[in-house]
């Protein structure tokens, strides 16, 4: 009877450290979500996702935070401004896309992978796996693990989220270094891009 109530627990926590490390490699792996501006201040941001549940972030010094394709500061956000939040691979936002009701948030950032990015152009594809082309503004701001390196530094593969002003035009590029696990069970990080110094 006691072995039996061992082994039990014993796999209990095997399952329990099985989904723990499932949810930690779905979020590495999700660095963009959308939701609602709950508080915004000192730092620190409050929102709701998809899920309507409240979580809040660190955002970084260095993060860009974008309205309306214009550069605004964290503390412009009001309540209820629906965004969308990049994030580096410690959680940290590193950008903010937000947009005003009548310029809906979709319409304006989206996510993929990187085909080519050089002088001011940027191809990438979509969600939809079809390549598109965008114009990248000198003023843009291109974050790539928290820190701010050149359009030339994303590499070919390198997945990311973009964010446009109302002409098309490339205002913030945000990516993160995707973890992956190894063949031995610990974790390998892939790095698609170089970062400038």
């Amino acid at each position: 009877m006691m072995q039996r109530s061992l082994w039990l627990g014993v796999c209990g926590l095997a399952v329990a450290m099985f989904v723990a490390t499932a949810s930690a490699a779905e979020k590495v792996g999700a660095n963009s979500h959308s939701g609602t501006v709950v508080s915004a201040a000192a730092d620190k941001l409050v929102m709701t996702g998809k899920d309507k549940k409240e979580h809040s972030h660190d955002v970084l010094p260095s993060a860009k935070i974008m309205f309306d394709g214009k550069e605004v500061k964290l503390e412009d956000l009001k309540k209820g401004t629906m965004i969308t939040v990049t994030t580096d691979k410690d959680g940290k936002v590193t950008a903010i896309s937000a947009a005003s009701a009548a310029k809906k948030i979709g319409s304006n950032s989206h996510s993929g992978t990187v085909v080519s990015a050089a002088g001011d152009k940027l191809v990438m594809t979509g969600k939809d796996n079809k390549e598109h082309s965008h114009d990248v503004l000198a003023s843009a701001k291109i974050m790539f693990d928290g820190k701010e390196v050149k359009l030339e530094d994303l590499k070919k593969g390198t997945t990311i989220s973009v964010t446009v002003d109302q002409d098309g035009k490339v205002t913030a590029i945000s990516g993160a270094t995707p973890k992956s696990k190894t063949s031995n069970g610990g974790e390998k990080v892939s790095t698609p891009a170089k970062v400038s110094k």
